[in-house]
């Protein structure tokens, strides 16, 4: 199975479907990110459905690191690269909404900060500091920090 694109409603859609599978699912997931709201709620589902395995397929960045982080089992492609960079926010608010909007996007950068400390071998710290600038990690790199166990080089 594969999930490939931006992390978006059409993402969660087809994720949806893989997960109505039965038994163990593997998926090869390829997304520079998106919508971080929706990376969220696909790992959400991702974790209560259980034994998923989550390989990274070339980049997979962004809103996409949480959904490979809720895998039960989580591999990286020789070639494939992670992907963290600082979280950004847009759209045009009034003052409320705009408040509104920011503590919401604080709490959910906090599940996010919290996903990726609770699966990998980084602290909340470290995580903290990689995400404050762009970070492209190897897939050498994303095992030593434990974001993945293994290379897979199988198909």
């Amino acid at each position: 199975m594969l999930l490939i694109g931006d992390v978006n409603d059409d993402m969660l859609k087809t994720l949806l479907e893989f997960l109505a599978e039965k038994g163990p699912i593997s998926i090869e997931l390829y997304s520079g990110g998106g919508d971080l709201t929706t990376g969220l709620a696909m790992a959400d589902l991702i974790k209560a459905r259980g034994n998923v395995t989550i390989t990274a397929t070339g980049l997979v960045g962004s809103a996409a690191v949480v959904i490979l982080a809720a895998a039960s089992k989580r591999f990286i492609r020789p070639s494939a690269a992670i992907y963290l960079h600082p979280p950004t926010h847009s759209g045009e608010h009034t003052h409320q909404q705009l408040t509104t909007s920011i503590s919401n996007f604080r709490r959910e950068v906090e599940l996010y900060i919290n996903l990726i400390s609770k699966t990998s071998k980084l602290t909340r710290g470290q995580v903290l500091k990689y995400i404050q600038k762009d970070t492209y990690l190897n897939a050498d790199q994303s095992v030593r920090l434990g974001l993945v166990n293994a290379i897979k080089e199988d198909f």
